[in-house]
C-alpha cells in the first residue's frame, strides 16, 4: 500500500521566503489535501546534522506546480504516501533553488524508508528505580539504617518487599551465628553493602561462587541482593551448595522475580526486532547481547540507514523523556509513524507465584465402602 501510492513532487511558491530551508508538520497538497508529517523533526535534525540552516515553520502560501511560477526562487519537494486509514502522510521542505537538490535528495533518501512497520514495545518495568542502601553492619535487629521497602517506578504506587525479606531473613541467620553470603548482583539502585566487620560476603557472580571462603562451612546461609536476576542467582547457588553442602537460605517464596521478567522481556524484543533503537535513560545495562541495537543521544543519531530494510523495530528506553535529548518511547514511535503506517505492540513477560494446597483426601483405590 504505502510504495504503491509514495509520490515525490516538487512544488512552487509565488513568492520567495528567505535563503533557508523550512520543513513542514503539515501542508496543503494540491490534490491529496491536507498532509501530516510526523516525521518533520527527523528531516530537520537530518538536514542540520548536514550543517543545512534549517527550521521547522507552516507555508506562507498555496503551493503550485512550478510550471505556472515563472523562475520560481523557493521550491517545495514533498514526498507523501497514503495510510492506511486514507489519509495523507509524507516529508516536506521549502528551499531556495540553491538548496533544491541537497533537499530534494534528502527527502528522496528518506522516503526509501517509506513501509509498514511493527514496533516492539517493553512494558514499562516496576523495577526499584530510587538510590537505596541495606546496613549490614550489625545484626539487622539494632540496625537503625535498615530499609523496609523501597520505591517502584510503577504507575501502581506500589512498593516491593525484597529489602525487608532481605532484613528478616539477615536478622533470622545472623542470630543463629552463620555467616551469610549476599547473592546476586542488582541491576537497579537497590545493594545491600556490608561493613568490613558484619559476618558477610558478597557473592555477585558465578567466578565469585568458586573462590568464596567461609570460616566454618555447616553454618552459612545465602540471602538474595534485593532485585538481582534469578537467572543468575539460580547458577551461583548451584556451585554454592556443591560446595557447601550445609548451606541454607531465603525460601524461593522470598526470591523477587521483576528484575528477571524485565530482562526476559528486553530479550524479546530485541530477538524479534530487525533494529533496536536504544534511547538515553532506558534499561539499556539490563541487555545481555544486543548486536542490532543503535543507541541514539539525540534524534540526529538515527539515519536512513538504520530504518530502510527494518520490519520490526524495537525501541528501549523511558515512556516519558527523562534527559535534555527529549527522546521517549512514545515520541519516537510518532515519529516513525510519519514514515509508514506503524502496529505498536507491548511485550510484557510475568512470573507468578502460586500457593500450592494440600488436595482433598481421598478414599483409596479399591476401599470397602462403608455400610
Amino acid at each position: 500500500m504505502v510504495g504503491r501510492t509514495t509520490l515525490t513532487e516538487k512544488f512552487a511558491l509565488p513568492h520567495p521566503i528567505g535563503d533557508s530551508v523550512v520543513v513542514l508538520p503539515a501542508f496543503d497538497h494540491p490534490d491529496r489535501g491536507l498532509v501530516q508529517c510526523p516525521a518533520a523533526q527527523l528531516l530537520t535534525m537530518y538536514l542540520k546534522r548536514r550543517d543545512i540552516a534549517t527550521d521547522i515553520g507552516a507555508l506562507p502560501a498555496a503551493i503550485v506546480p512550478p510550471s505556472r511560477v515563472t523562475s520560481a526562487e523557493t521550491v517545495v519537494i514533498t514526498a507523501t504516501f497514503i495510510d492506511d486509514a486514507g489519509a495523507a502522510v509524507g516529508l516536506a521542505a521549502t528551499a531556495p533553488q540553491t538548496l533544491a537538490p541537497l533537499v530534494g535528495s534528502a527527502i528522496a533518501t528518506w522516503s526509501k524508508t517509506f513501509r509498514t512497520r511493527r514496533v516492539l514495545l517493553p512494558t514499562p518495568a516496576s523495577l526499584c528505580q530510587e538510590s537505596a542502601v541495606f546496613s549490614a553492619s550489625v545484626p539487622p535487629a539494632r540496625s537503625t539504617q535498615a530499609l523496609d521497602s523501597c520505591s517502584c517506578s510503577c504507575s501502581c504506587s506500589c512498593s516491593c518487599s525484597c529489602p525487608a525479606q532481605a532484613r528478616k531473613s539477615l536478622r533470622e541467620f545472623t542470630d543463629r551465628g552463620d555467616t551469610v553470603l549476599l547473592v546476586g548482583q542488582p541491576l537497579s539502585a537497590i545493594l545491600i553493602q556490608p561493613r568490613p566487620a558484619a559476618p558477610f560476603i558478597t557473592v555477585p557472580s558465578a567466578a565469585a561462587a568458586k573462590l568464596v571462603n567461609v570460616p566454618d562451612p555447616t553454618s552459612v546461609s545465602f540471602v538474595l541482593q534485593p532485585c538481582s536476576p534469578i537467572d543468575d542467582v539460580s547458577v551461583i547457588l548451584r556451585i554454592l551448595r556443591a560446595r557447601f553442602p550445609a548451606l541454607r537460605g531465603q525460601h524461593p517464596d522470598q526470591w523477587w522475580y521483576r528484575t528477571q521478567d524485565t530482562r526476559a522481556t528486553l530479550a524479546t524484543v530485541v530477538s524479534q526486532s530487525d533494529v533496536v533503537l536504544l534511547l538515553p535513560g532506558g534499561p539499556n545495562h539490563m541487555l545481555y547481547d544486543a548486536p542490532r541495537a543503535v543507541r541514539l543521544r539525540t534524534l540526529a543519531d538515527l539515519r536512513p540507514a538504520h530504518l530502510q530494510h527494518a520490519e520490526t523495530v524495537g525501541i528501549i528506553g523511558p515512556r516519558a523523556a527523562a534527559t535534555r535529548s527529549g527522546l521517549d518511547v512514545m515520541a519516537l514511535t510518532h515519529i516513525l509513524a510519519g514514515l509508514g503506517p506503524v502496529s505498536a505492540v507491548e511485550h510484557l513477560t510475568t512470573t507468578t507465584q502460586l500457593t500450592v494446597t494440600e488436595p482433598p483426601p481421598s478414599k483409596a483405590v479399591g476401599s470397602i465402602p462403608e455400610e
